[in-house]
């Protein structure tokens, strides 16, 4: 995740999705990726400093408002992000482009 938002004002962020694993098969924790986004919270505008102008990182408010994946029993793996049925390629807030 840290090394995402490193990079992340090359990206057009549309989520962050906590998600479960094998190890963790029956939850979920949002609350590491804001944790951790309020941390880049503090830095943000000294990386902004270092960037061109239209490309800037993301305000820490602005991704706090894309975590995803608080579910009260999530089952294990993609049936975790709540996909759209009938084919969908990912999570409805999502989008995916070749």
């Amino acid at each position: 995740m840290v090394r995402y938002l490193t990079y992340s004002n090359e990206f057009e962020t549309k989520g962050l999705i906590a998600t479960t694993s094998v190890r963790m098969p029956n939850e979920t924790h949002p609350e590491a990726i804001e944790l951790i986004i309020k941390a880049y919270g503090e830095v943000v505008s000294t990386l902004n400093k270092h960037v061109h102008p239209n490309a800037t990182f993301s305000p820490a408010e602005d991704l706090l408002k894309l975590v995803l994946g608080d579910c009260q029993q999530p089952p294990i793996g993609l049936s975790s992000l709540g996909l759209r049925p009938s084919g969908s390629r990912g999570h409805p807030r999502m989008s995916f482009s070749r």
